[in-house]
């Protein structure tokens, strides 16, 4: 860092208690821990439009191929033209099948015709969500980029107060103390965020299936020309729960679900896209009946699952972990405003007796807040709602009646073990073994100092080093989290 000459007097320490004070509220609000992970959510859903936007071609192209080769089989042509502008109502409006079984050849056409009703509907939901993401990211990407500022201004303040080294051993340690447990603390602040943000997913996916498990059950007794906006309903919420359990999955990228594997969605998946045809079959309705309710049996035990996590071990690291964080962080800024107040002594003259310690509400932390209210809602979060535009229904919401299939509640031993702490919060032993190594070599350096020994390892360890540099550290490793 190029060291610029600063007038060491009274002004200099109130600019820097002022910077220390707006660094400390913004750190605490995580700025930088939100703006990171929104533009990796950002960039996750581009890669995830991108495809489903060639899913929804390629399901295009399907539909076009099946029904022509219907039309090769058609007994007159202006049942097929009906078929040119596809949906699956109209196929059903247009065919009278209502009472009889659908041919193989028409099944077909039924399922591709539903494959891209769905994934169009993946699409137009993707392309929402990530609007949202966006209004989200240019919001705080202001706050972030002015925390950044701050870091330079306060770099550049203390390399000209201290002409580029520290002011003391101990200073140099309790920076480093807090560069750790900011570092710990962000980890499991970031855990929680997307646990969190994952969990309220969960809780939106788990009614949608209860529901849609109760209509399905409703549909059994009652007359094919009936079933078609029943079936759509049921269709709608399956596909909205899975698309939840699936952006669930999405942002804990490391964490394997015990419950709702990729291959049980996968299942559901290929069960809903053959809704139709499993309404007017009595032996796939009931087969279709077994997913649909193992699904939503698994989701609750998933969500219950999440809850233990979060409430028995995510939060109660992060209550520790911050209370520990603001203790070092207050005993730096004490440290450090001591040490400058002695300069402004030794070289304006004056004695400053102001108290420029932290207020309370400096320590207002946002990760305390989290703690606090964590059974609340998640910040942000972009829940998949039921997708319209298919359906007369007035009104999806699930009703009261959809309580008699919840699944019972799961006993705290019999859930799945939790994940270990690596896999919630990184190699944290690899950055206490830094540290480790970082205070054996000030303790060398410190003994060399008492011995009067000049040696490169003491200039190496107390040239101060850059909060930018830091913080991109911090940065590159809360992105290998991901």
């Amino acid at each position: 860092m190029q060291i610029k000459p600063v007038a060491i007097n009274r002004n200099i320490l109130e600019r820097y208690a002022a910077l220390d004070k707006e660094c400390t509220k913004l750190e605490a609000r995580n700025v930088l821990k939100s703006y990171q992970e929104k533009n990796s959510e950002y960039q996750r859903k581009q890669e995830e439009i991108k495809a489903l936007r060639a899913e929804y071609d390629k399901s295009i192209r399907n539909t076009r191929y099946n029904c022509e080769y219907l039309y090769d089989r058609a007994k007159e042509k202006a049942d097929v033209e009906k078929m040119q502008n596809p949906s699956v109502r109209s196929f059903f409006q247009n065919q009278d099948h209502f009472e009889n079984q659908l041919s193989k050849e028409e099944g077909e056409y039924l399922e591709a015709l539903n494959k891209q009703e769905i994934a169009r509907k993946d699409l137009n939901n993707a392309n929402k969500q990530q609007e949202i993401i966006e209004e989200e990211l240019s919001e705080i990407k202001v706050e972030a980029e002015r925390l950044q500022l701050i870091y330079t201004e306060m770099d550049e303040l203390l390399a000209g107060i201290f002409n580029g080294k520290y002011g003391s051993d101990r200073e140099y340690e309790l920076e480093t103390q807090v560069d750790l447990a900011m570092e710990q603390k962000q980890r499991i602040s970031i855990a929680l965020y997307k646990w969190k943000n994952a969990r309220e997913l969960l809780k939106h996916a788990v009614p949608q299936l209860g529901h849609a498990v109760s209509r399905w059950q409703q549909l059994y007794n009652l007359p094919h020309n009936v079933k078609f906006n029943m079936v759509t309903e049921v269709r709608n919420h399956v596909i909205a729960a899975n698309q939840n359990i699936t952006n669930a999955r999405n942002y804990l990228q490391t964490i394997k679900f015990p419950y709702c594997t990729e291959k049980e969605m996968s299942e559901l998946t290929g069960v809903a896209n053959n809704v139709y045809y499993d309404a007017y079959n009595p032996q796939r309705h009931l087969a279709a009946l077994q997913c649909y309710s193992n699904t939503h049996n698994k989701a609750a035990a998933l969500l219950q699952w999440f809850n233990h996590v979060i409430d028995n071990i995510i939060c109660k690291d992060l209550t520790r972990q911050t209370e520990y964080f603001n203790d070092r962080q207050r005993a730096l800024r004490k440290e450090r405003i001591f040490l400058i107040k002695l300069k402004v002594k030794e070289v304006a003259g004056e004695d400053v007796d102001d108290d420029f310690d932290f207020d309370d509400d400096d320590f207002i932390d946002e990760d305390k807040k989290e703690i606090n209210a964590h059974s609340a809602e998640a910040d942000n979060v972009s829940v998949v709602d039921l997708p319209g535009g298919t359906i007369d229904a007035d009104n999806l919401a699930p009703s009261v009646d959809d309580k008699s299939n919840d699944p019972k509640e799961m006993s705290t031993k019999d859930l799945a073990p939790a994940p270990n702490m690596e896999l919630l919060f990184g190699d944290v032993e690899r950055l206490k073994e830094q540290h480790e190594r970082e205070m054996k070599e000030l303790q060398q350096a410190q003994d060399i100092n008492k011995a009067r020994m000049q040696s490169g390892l003491e200039e190496k360890l107390r040239a101060r080093r850059s909060r930018r540099t830091r913080q991109e550290q911090h940065e590159s490793q809360a992105e290998a989290l991901k």
